[in-house]
């Protein structure tokens, strides 16, 4: 017979580990279950299995409103709906403790290291996938096979580097050319795209003499000024982040990555699991115990089935310094 308290302890830390790990993630902050989230959460197969998300893309309303008296029936704008597919699959992230032995006369806390140890490790996984699927990395599988940019939402500017005039026209190509949604922030109603650079590219914005103008009259003066907290200043309504996990094409090469209204899904499945083994799971591991937690779940950057382009990314690839060099 099943041991209850046994069950709900497993339960109760699965579930923890992986919330741990989600808030871990930098990305957990542009995330939400409305499309007008950079990177919409579906949920939906934790209702219903299944092998992937149908995921609804709505274009732009862009007419003109009736004036006057005149007729409105049958002179509506059309209503263009596109679509795309996130697939799931099981992911499994497991270590090994070390023996009895060596836990007693090291004072070793297996159960503890081992949660802190698979929810860093998943936590780094999972937001490196992520900001590769974004970035359009084909190399990268996380449930789905990355896509490369397409044409109309990317821009080789290798001839020049990072610097707050190739940040707007970035900007001005992602919302006219790309067609991207801003996001509009409640609080104060301002329209803002998010965007993921390299060390390499925040390197070069910083030495420009525009974007140090801009720290120095519009910053917060003392502790809380963002040169001292290693953060970026917005720059045109881009709210910018320097990730370890941001896709470089070549050492010399950084790729921006501007996120708009559902650039992505992340798909979520059957709920998280935590395993604990020492002879009865998976293998016979005498005095070392395995300890895993798993998650059906999938990312994918959305295409437009209609357009057959990015709905809501548009990337950029600037030359960079090499500060491996």
């Amino acid at each position: 017979m099943a041991n209850i308290a046994d069950d709900l302890t497993a339960q109760y830390w699965r579930t923890r580990i992986w919330n741990e790990t989600r808030d871990n993630l930098f990305l957990s902050r542009i995330m939400g279950k409305s499309q007008t989230n950079p990177i919409v959460v579906d949920t939906d197969l934790q209702r219903q299995g299944g092998a992937s998300v149908y995921i609804p893309i709505m274009a732009k309303l862009n007419g003109e409103p009736a004036v006057g008296d005149v007729q409105v029936v049958g002179n509506e704008q059309e209503m263009v709906v596109g679509s795309d597919h996130a697939t799931v699959k099981l992911y499994t992230w497991g270590v090994r403790a070390p023996g009895k032995e060596q836990r007693f006369k090291n004072r070793f806390d297996a159960l503890g290291a081992a949660k802190d140890g698979i929810k860093n490790n998943a936590a780094e996984w999972i937001e490196n996938a992520m900001c590769r699927t974004l970035a359009g990395d084909t190399t990268i599988t996380f449930g789905s096979i990355g896509t490369a940019p397409t044409a109309g939402h990317y821009w080789d500017s290798t001839a020049t580097s990072c610097t707050v005039d190739t940040l707007l026209k970035a900007k001005y190509k992602a919302l006219k050319v790309g067609k991207i949604k801003p996001v509009r922030r409640e609080s104060d109603g301002a329209e803002l795209l998010y965007g993921i650079i390299s060390a390499g590219m925040a390197y070069d914005l910083q030495n420009d003499t525009k974007y140090q103008s801009i720290q120095y009259y519009a910053e917060d003066r003392g502790s809380k000024n963002s040169v001292f907290r290693g953060t970026l200043k917005p720059v045109h309504g881009i709210l910018l982040h320097v990730s370890d996990f941001a896709y470089e094409p070549l050492a010399t090469t950084g790729r921006l990555v501007l996120l708009g209204q559902e650039a992505a899904v992340w798909a979520l499945g059957a709920g998280p699991d935590l395993t604990t083994d020492i002879t009865t799971h998976y293998a016979d591991r005498g005095t070392k115990p395995g300890y895993y937690i798993d998650r059906i779940c999938g990312f994918k950057k959305v295409v437009n089935s209609n357009t057959a382009e990015d709905h809501g990314t548009y990337v950029v690839d600037f030359t960079q310094t090499n500060l491996a060099a």
